[in-house]
């Protein structure tokens, strides 16, 4: 049987990733686009944007990923840069404390922004020692549940579930706009039709 081609229509998502300096924000944004990890450390300076079509639920999709800087004097500088954004990943390094409790910041801050959908992740898995993954899921388990949000645990260099959080938040933003799409349609269909004025409009009174 052939298989249905994608919807010739790409739908544009906007997603960025938002936490603390020197936890590999740019590091994993590089990974999902390009499919490679690249070594050191990037300081961002405001944000960086990659450009990716991809293909979600048969759908085409541009993506604009936003990677964010991190540092606390350019924080309210880069609100503005993922202000309304489709999807937001906040994202921390499990292996500094530090950046975990900055959660609870970021999650406001992206909510301050109107963020429609927000995930967080934890990254460098591969840094995590065996006897602490235990006490890393559960702790990132417990601000999730506080929040309502859903979690991934990653790391941007072995590719361990970094494709995971971004194709979540697209499917989620996907499903959004066809369900707001709907409503709209049915709401329109469902009220009268007004009468339209002719002529000239500056003779029409109020």
């Amino acid at each position: 049987m052939p298989q249905p081609r994608p919807k010739s229509h790409a739908r544009d998502v906007k997603i960025a990733v938002i936490g603390n300096n020197t936890v590999g924000k740019t590091s994993l944004s590089m990974r999902y686009i390009y499919g490679d990890f690249h070594p050191g450390y990037f300081h961002t300076r405001g944000g960086d944007i990659y450009l990716k079509q991809i293909k979600v639920l048969d759908q085409l999709v541009n993506l604009k990923l936003i990677d964010t800087a991190g540092h606390a004097y350019q924080r309210s500088l880069i609100g503005p840069l993922y202000k309304d954004a489709d999807g937001v990943i906040i994202q921390y390094d499990v292996t500094n404390e530090k950046t975990f409790n900055a959660l609870a910041d970021w999650i406001i801050a992206a909510r301050d922004q109107k963020c429609r959908e927000v995930v967080l992740v934890g990254n460098k898995m591969d840094l995590c020692q065996s006897d602490q993954q235990e006490q890393v899921t559960k702790d990132l388990n417990l601000i999730a549940d506080n929040h309502n949000l859903r979690c991934y645990l990653v790391s941007a260099k072995t590719g361990l579930n970094v494709n995971r959080p971004f194709n979540r938040l697209i499917r989620e933003v996907l499903q959004r706009q066809a369900a707001e799409s709907t409503e709209a349609t049915s709401l329109q269909l469902s009220q009268p039709k007004e009468t339209q004025p002719t002529g000239c409009l500056d003779c029409i009174l109020s």
